[in-house]
């Protein structure tokens, strides 16, 4: 039997120290991320056997966290507040564990379509390696 799932009750907060009290941002719809990418970094020589490239682990590149929110006025004023301020961000999904990343807003892109729900979608571009931990 499977123990999948799915991302219904999952948070982000945001917090001024790793350790501290996370402020739980309202309304989030849909969350994606953190990605990490380990790039390789070519080595191979003119020594290199079977005429193969050869490789190494490169340095870590955390990538964005995207988050998509119902349109809150409270909610939008709070996250534009931030503008150009570094906080650590926390995931926290249903089961508990979660993902803790340093990084800033990089993007506000609020969205107002016709027959919809006005949203809004931001981008939290990280420094670092993001921490997992399991509950």
């Amino acid at each position: 039997m499977s123990t999948a799932f799915i991302g219904y009750g999952s948070t982000l907060g945001f917090a001024d120290t790793q350790a501290g009290s996370y402020t739980t941002v309202a309304q989030v719809v849909d969350i994606q991320g953190p990605g990490i990418e380990i790039p390789g970094v070519k080595i191979t020589n003119q020594d290199s056997v079977s005429a193969a490239q050869e490789k190494l682990p490169g340095l870590a590149d955390a990538k964005q966290i995207k988050i998509k929110l119902i349109y809150l006025k409270t909610a939008v004023t709070t996250l534009y507040g931030l503008y150009r301020l570094q906080k650590f961000w926390k995931i926290t999904y249903p089961d508990a564990s979660t993902w803790i990343g340093f990084g800033h807003i990089t993007m506000y892109d609020p969205n107002a379509p016709l027959e919809d729900a006005i949203v809004m979608e931001i981008t939290i571009e990280l420094s670092g390696k993001p921490v997992f931990t399991a509950a």
